[in-house]
């Protein structure tokens, strides 16, 4: 009985087929130190691997603690006629992504003179059409303090300047 409801199930689900679509996040700032009052430039993608058309991808940043000024945009999605964009985390929502699309966000923070801690950017999406890889939808780019300018002279020919 076991395996004629398995076999049931199986001809079913192939009669029938569910829609799948393997949705994957890039994010990169393309360093891996930051300066304090400098600005860190990151780029979000969000792709759509298949097989199916993706639709209603939530995408949302989180970028630690202590960062306050942060600005994106994204893209221009029909029928708008401007890009996405605003001030803050980024909470954003693609109608539809087809097979193979692949739209993206430009983050830009400011970072704080003070700031002394890890720099973490993570970004989600999530789509209401079935995922079959849900472990690419969430990537998180970590940046470590850089130095600051450490600069000394030295004279070795022992004259005086």
């Amino acid at each position: 009985m076991k395996r004629f409801l398995l076999l049931l199930l199986f001809l079913i689900s192939s009669c029938f087929g569910f829609a799948q679509a393997d949705i994957k996040v890039l994010n990169t700032n393309f360093q891996t130190k930051y300066v304090p009052g400098t600005d860190v430039v990151y780029t979000i993608s969000v792709v759509n691997l298949g097989p199916a058309v993706a639709t209603n991808i939530n995408v949302s940043s989180l970028v630690t603690t202590g960062i306050s000024q942060k600005d994106w945009t994204g893209p221009m999605i029909a029928p708008a006629t401007m890009n996405a964009g605003g001030s803050g985390e980024i909470f954003h929502t693609i109608p539809t992504l087809a097979s193979g699309q692949m739209l993206s966000y430009i983050m830009t923070i400011k970072v704080p003179l003070g700031f002394t801690g890890p720099l973490n950017c993570t970004v989600t999406a999530s789509s209401v059409t079935a995922d079959p890889n849900p472990a690419n939808n969430v990537v998180s780019d970590i940046d470590s303090r850089g130095t600051d300018a450490d600069i000394s002279v030295s004279n070795t020919n022992n004259q005086n300047v």
